[in-house]
């Protein structure tokens, strides 16, 4: 019996919680089998004595046992005499020969009774900030994207504010026209200083007048996109509106003059996400301003001339208009302000075109 009992000591206790009467689904093999299952809920095995001690040649795998039957010899058989060493090298071999087996069902309980572990998450991107500009893929294709928008990773470039040309350099750029009345005469001064501006036209402007729209190409001044129709605000529009009037206001420009523009300024600066990406996508770079003498309100030559002289500096790009209404106010502060400009020793240069985007930008939605 000694030897039966080494051997059955020396049985692994695998599992962890076993729950039940029966471990591994089946009975106690004997006076010599370990348990194999798990903490015990219940009693102890049967067989123990109340002072602790276990009856020689069984052993509980695991802590505790469950149930009544786990760890019976069994009970209520008798043995003739005399029988205990016939029995014992069968009983060894039939331990033994279950051995692998009860290790690969023990392996396969303490793999049942690990506890699951959470489903690892994907990081969403942050969300994007409000009233930042748009995004330049389509939703689908961004990780992260939110309610149709695209997040803060995919936005397009930015409106530009500064001109980025070298110390004492700024801009001029001209909007709402052409302008029959106003146009030629802001030509004619700027000719006469040597300046050339960027004419951000409207493109019902820019058909109805296509011969001033190549004269002001023809003198060297750069020529931008500013929508077919010169709406009040871009962001009540659908994506498909802003789209047309776009691409119609290039078609107009395009018509006259066999060029594409290279920027887009949107009415009022109300450059909104779609409006941002709709640019991107059609090669057109958003163009802002960082000097507004408000001269369309018309507040007087004086203001006009006072303003663009204060505020002026190293990279200013300024904003002033030819058409949309009476602009003899700027005609005049232009030929005011353009040669004390110069004077303090500024010079004047349209702005440049960046790099190109890494990749084709798809349409975005309305956001």
């Amino acid at each position: 019996m000694r030897r039966l009992s080494t051997d059955a000591a020396e049985l692994p206790a695998a599992g962890s919680h076993a729950v039940g009467s029966h471990a591994l689904g089946s009975h106690a093999l004997g006076a010599g089998r370990a348990v194999v299952g798990c903490h015990a809920v219940g009693s102890r095995a049967d067989g123990a004595r109340p002072d602790g001690a276990r009856p020689a040649g069984s052993r509980a795998g695991g802590s505790h046992a469950i149930g009544s039957r786990a760890g019976k010899s069994r009970a209520g058989r008798s043995r003739a005499p005399g029988s205990e060493r016939s029995e014992q090298a069968p009983a060894g071999r039939a331990v033994l020969a279950r051995r692998p087996l009860l290790i690969l069902a023990g392996l396969a309980l303490l793999t049942t009774c690990e506890p699951p572990r959470p489903a690892k998450r994907t990081p969403q991107a942050a969300p994007e900030p409000e009233g930042a500009a748009s995004a330049l893929a389509e939703p689908s294709a961004v990780p992260g994207a939110k309610n149709g928008c695209p997040p803060q990773a995919a936005l397009a470039r930015e409106p530009e504010y500064y001109l980025r040309q070298g110390p004492r350099t700024i801009a001029l750029t001209i909007d709402d026209g052409p302008d029959p009345r106003y146009t030629p005469a802001i030509l004619d001064i700027l000719a006469r200083h040597g300046v050339t501006a960027t004419f951000c036209m409207v493109g019902q402007n820019a058909a109805a007048s296509p011969e001033l729209v190549r004269r002001v190409a023809a003198a060297g001044h750069q020529l931008a996109n500013h929508t077919w129709s010169h709406p009040d605000d871009l962001a009540k529009l659908t994506a498909d509106q802003i789209q047309h009037e776009i691409e119609l206001a290039n078609r107009a420009l395009h018509d006259a003059t066999g060029v594409f523009p290279t920027f887009f300024r949107a009415p009022g600066g109300a450059f909104t996400r779609t409006a941002l990406a709709t640019c991107a996508r059609l090669g057109l770079e958003p163009l802002a301003w960082s000097v507004d003498p408000d001269d369309w309100k018309r507040p007087g030559t004086d203001k006009i001339v006072d303003t663009v002289l204060r505020t002026t500096r190293t990279g200013s790009i300024i904003l002033n208009h030819d058409g949309g209404g009476d602009r003899a106010q700027t005609v005049a502060a232009l030929a005011t302000y353009l040669p004390r400009l110069l004077d303090s020793g500024y010079r004047f240069a349209n702005p440049a075109p960046s790099a190109p985007p890494a990749k084709a930008v798809p349409p975005a939605p309305s956001c």
